[in-house]
């Protein structure tokens, strides 16, 4: 590798090593950077050899090859950021989401009360309402500014039709699957729920997965619950 592709050091589990060794035993990340660039490009040419193409605005092209003494975990090569981020894309942020609600008392209740977030906007579009809803780890930033906000739009009129339902997307044909919060305390964060009545689509000792809840919100949509520190 030329030096002056500036790629130095990699930080694996919290040790600082050289590019041309990796324990045999990978976290469940590894980021390679070099500065003034993006993180690195990771693929498996062969076992126990990962390339890294590097970005640097000084340099159209720079690689290095990492070598370990054991096979890339597929999960290594999967779990960092494969898209090394360009000038045109550095300001693009995940703003929101959007579903659509039957009844916007019952639902803002639920999101405000149970799920303790925050009504920070809303639009009334006439024959329809939209509510835009955050948690407050972002205060002082504008709408626009946010990331992961929640949009519920109701359609004027749906409340009052008791046969009215959306489709929640995990009934045939599927779709959407489900939103997700992270809770520092995941046991705790279920006990409430259930004080609360609120309904469980798979409770923490449902199934072969014993750290991660679903809860449904009042129309059925899927929230998984999972904890800060143990995602998956």
């Amino acid at each position: 590798m030329p030096k002056t592709a500036g790629l130095y050091l990699s930080r694996v589990m919290g040790r600082t090593l050289s590019t041309r060794s990796l324990p045999s035993v990978f976290p469940s990340w590894i980021r390679l950077r070099q500065p003034g660039s993006s993180p690195a490009l990771l693929s498996s040419p062969g076992p126990g050899e990962v390339l890294a193409a590097i970005r640097n605005p000084a340099f159209s092209h720079s690689h290095t090859r990492v070598f370990s003494s054991s096979p890339v975990p597929r999960f290594l090569l999967t779990s960092v950021n494969l898209m090394p981020q360009t000038a045109e894309t550095a300001s693009y942020r995940f703003n929101h989401t959007m579903i659509r609600v039957k009844d916007p008392k019952v639902s803002l209740d639920f999101y405000e009360n149970v799920l303790g977030m925050d009504l920070i906007d809303t639009h009334n579009g006439g024959d329809f309402t939209l509510y835009f809803l955050a948690y407050s780890h972002q205060d002082g930033k504008s709408r626009g500014e946010r990331e992961a906000i929640l949009e519920l739009t109701h359609n004027h009129g749906t409340e009052n039709d008791a046969s009215f339902a959306y489709h929640n997307g995990n009934q045939e044909p599927k779709g959407f699957g489900h939103l997700a919060i992270s809770v520092d305390d995941l046991e705790a964060a279920c006990e409430r729920f259930e004080k609360l009545g609120v309904k469980f689509q798979k409770r923490l000792k449902d199934g072969k997965m014993h750290n991660i809840a679903f809860i449904l919100d009042p129309d059925n949509y899927w929230i998984e619950v999972i904890s800060t520190k143990r995602p998956q």
